[in-house]
């Protein structure tokens, strides 16, 4: 199935399965949204249809390739405020300095906290569109081409998906790979089923190394990556961990431990979101 997803001028054509994403129920709703205007962008407040944004919005606030917009510490990728290289935090106490970069794309303020709520708990699932297109400008933004990286998804915990129909990382990476080219391993596994939202600080730092771990099925991903590149036996030189939202940084360095652990050499993290 085709679905057209009009987001800043000129329409993004990007190929999805409707099993997995709902495309008859989202052109209903858009039909339905453009017959009666029942919807305002939550940014402007102007009227929008398939998307709690409108085109503007989308194009001007998501898609503006933001990692260019503002100076970003080196390590944690939050916006640098009077200050070059690294921030504070990262000064004093760094949580993600076992990484190799981080590329977060917008900061979880203002009316960008709803945006992700409608995407993970109202289940608007037309911004997992708009949302690998920015994700893509950020791997392009920081040299990371298909040819050059892996995408490695932060795994649900254990049931979500049976329970809920869809995972949001993992759908984003799904069509950062089906619209993009990128290779995705699912290399890691959830150990744990509580959620990281209700631990304080200390509680996610004594549990990064617990509730990830290394998946059984690693090896067969990186056995089939290395036969589709012609590699067999060797492992990727550099992976993107992709999550949703950084709000301590805990849940992202736990997961790059796990998978330097593997061997692989580079381990760089996207995140959508950051707390600042």
């Amino acid at each position: 199935m085709i679905t057209v997803a009009k987001v800043c001028g000129p329409y993004i054509y990007m190929k999805e399965k409707s099993a997995r994403t709902g495309g008859v129920r989202r052109w209903l709703r858009t039909l339905l949204s453009f017959a009666f205007a029942e919807r305002k962008c939550i940014c402007c407040g102007g009227d929008c249809y398939d998307m709690p944004l409108c085109g503007k919005c989308a194009g001007e606030r998501i898609l503006s390739d933001p990692l260019r917009t503002f100076e970003r510490c080196r390590i944690c990728g939050k916006i640098l405020l009077g200050q070059k290289g690294t921030c504070t935090a990262c000064r004093t106490e760094c949580v993600l300095g076992g990484t190799d970069g981080v590329i977060a794309l917008f900061s979880y303020r203002q009316w960008r906290k709803k945006l992700l709520f409608d995407w993970k708990m109202s289940n608007e699932r037309s911004l997992s569109l708009l949302f690998a297109r920015a994700a893509v400008q950020g791997l392009e933004s920081a040299g990371l081409d298909p040819e050059s990286c892996v995408i490695v998804p932060v795994p649900p915990r254990p049931g979500k998906i049976r329970s809920k129909g869809w995972d949001q990382v993992d759908e984003l990476c799904t069509l950062i790979s089906s619209t993009y080219g990128y290779s995705v391993l699912r290399l890691l596994e959830r150990h744990s089923s509580e959620q990281q939202k209700k631990k304080d600080r200390r509680g996610r730092f004594l549990a990064r190394d617990s509730v990830y771990g290394i998946s059984p099925k690693c090896g067969r991903e990186l056995a089939k990556w290395a036969k589709s590149r012609g590699k067999c036996g060797e492992i990727p030189g550099t992976a993107v961990i992709v999550d949703d939202v950084i709000t301590t940084g805990n849940t992202v360095a736990g997961c790059a431990e796990k998978i330097k652990g593997l061997g692989i050499r580079k381990v760089k993290v996207l995140s959508l979101f950051i707390v600042d």
